[in-house]
């Protein structure tokens, strides 16, 4: 099986996940660059997945690849090392997840953060590091006139305002 991102060069692997239908089973990854200024002060990436190992996949085959040179061997592998953590976690808890990208993004400090990794029903509704995610759908749903305890992926017009949302934040 090819995943999305496979069938493109790394660089557009972001806009290849975006192409995926979004669902409250969905996995998404939200990374953002600059550790020294708030998540609010600055543009995210956002890329939503159908599981968990896509996610991991992807984190690992192409986010690392973005982030880090060929000349930076010994930094990649440690942030590698990291992603084989996750990868090796028999059960994903959010508080197991949430644990494992505060270990990951000191690593990567200087490369890249992940704001939030996890499932779309978890973000939305503000669970651990989503809490900053969830307040700006909210907003972003009462403007186009959904609330949010009525989403539902699965209506068309919900599915488009999700995806313009995910799309947004890095805006």
């Amino acid at each position: 099986m090819a995943y999305a991102w496979q069938r493109v060069p790394a660089h557009q692997g972001f806009e290849a996940t975006r192409k995926l239908p979004i669902s409250f089973d969905s996995w998404v990854l939200v990374v953002f660059d600059d550790h020294d200024r708030t998540s609010a002060e600055q543009p995210k990436t956002a890329a939503w997945f159908g599981d968990p190992e896509e996610a991991v996949q992807f984190l690992e085959e192409c986010l690392m690849t973005l982030w880090y040179s060929p000349e930076e061997v010994e930094q990649k592998a440690a942030a590698l090392a990291m992603v084989a953590k996750l990868k090796s976690a028999r059960k994903l808890k959010v508080k197991d997840i949430e644990a494992w990208r505060k270990s990951f993004n000191a690593s990567t400090q200087p490369k890249g953060q992940i704001l939030w990794l996890g499932t779309f029903d978890d973000m939305q509704r503000g669970e651990s590091s989503a809490d900053e995610l969830a307040s700006d759908l909210e907003f972003w749903l009462e403007e186009n006139g959904v609330d949010l305890p009525e989403i539902n992926p699965d209506d068309p017009r919900h599915q488009k305002l999700v995806v313009e949302f995910l799309v947004q934040i890095g805006a």
